[in-house]
């Protein structure tokens, strides 16, 4: 009897910490710019167990985040091309999520975008099961049930890793330099001056040099931020654009079309370097 009550006493003891850190980390009525915040999109298996106490959910929320809970992954799809999450976070596995992680590990604008997976914790099959997960491009898993802690410690961790790309200036001022947040362009030391979608181009293909890309990945890329439809002859029209702008600073040539596959950014070595170099 008494090994009952201390057991009791404990749990009790384990729930009531738990709520506490909750009510200690809630940020819901701060005022916050919703700009600020970081976006999650939460996909949830609605035929899997509940991951844990608390949910995923709750424990996301109350740390302040945006989060948007889909159950299907085509919302999920919608999703991830009109609002651009910081951070995937799927809870429980099914087998059709290994292709499409797989899917989003090839395309842009979703190739980097950090995925955590809370699996479940059923004996050999989480093992298994963490393996698929990892394998199809998830960056961690977590067995649930889990500590509300834990969980925000990894997606913390995961958020400052991402480094996303609207923040990052890459390269320098005397060969090529792309700062989004000034929205300024130097390229062999001459400033010039782009539009928003011609800028979003560039500085995708400057991340990814000597990266062959075809004319749907390059539309996902330019539609990534509004949504919507854009015509294949549209993305010529915005390279033919783009070369003019490059060639009028004497980089004309950096831009290449790879017939029967697409673009091609080439800088000169040395300046791809340098891009690597200040992306890290």
């Amino acid at each position: 009897m008494l090994y009952i009550l201390l057991g009791g006493v404990v749990i009790h003891a384990a729930h009531l910490a738990e709520a506490t850190w909750l009510a200690h980390t809630a940020k819901v009525d701060a005022p916050q710019d919703p700009g600020k915040r970081e976006r999650i999109l939460l996909l949830a298996d609605p035929a899997s167990p509940d991951a844990g106490h608390p949910p995923v959910e709750t424990v996301l929320r109350r740390t302040g985040a945006l989060v948007q809970t889909v159950a299907a992954i085509p919302q999920a799809e919608r999703l991830l091309r009109k609002w651009q999450p910081q951070i995937l976070v799927i809870v429980g596995w099914f087998p059709l999520l290994a292709d499409w992680c797989l899917r989003l590990r090839r395309q842009p604008p979703t190739f980097q975008l950090p995925v955590l997976v809370v699996g479940s914790s059923i004996g050999q099959q989480e093992g298994g099961e963490a393996m698929e997960a990892l394998d199809a491009g998830a960056d961690a898993y977590l067995s649930a049930p889990l500590a509300p802690q834990l969980l925000v410690a990894q997606v913390q961790a995961m958020l400052k890793r991402a480094q996303g790309w609207a923040l990052e200036r890459i390269g320098d001022t005397e060969s090529l330099c792309l700062d989004p947040v000034a929205h300024r362009v130097w390229i062999l030391g001459q400033e010039v001056r782009l539009p928003r979608r011609m800028f979003t181009l560039l500085y995708y293909l400057a991340k990814h040099p000597d990266h062959t890309f075809s004319v749907a990945e390059i539309t996902s890329v330019l539609t990534a931020e509004k949504g919507g439809y854009m015509q294949p002859n549209a993305v010529a029209a915005q390279v033919y654009r783009l070369r003019k702008v490059l060639g009028a600073v004497g980089a004309g040539n950096w831009l290449e079309t790879v017939h029967g596959f697409g673009y091609r950014f080439t800088p000169p070595k040395s300046t791809q370097n340098i891009i690597r170099l200040s992306s890290r």
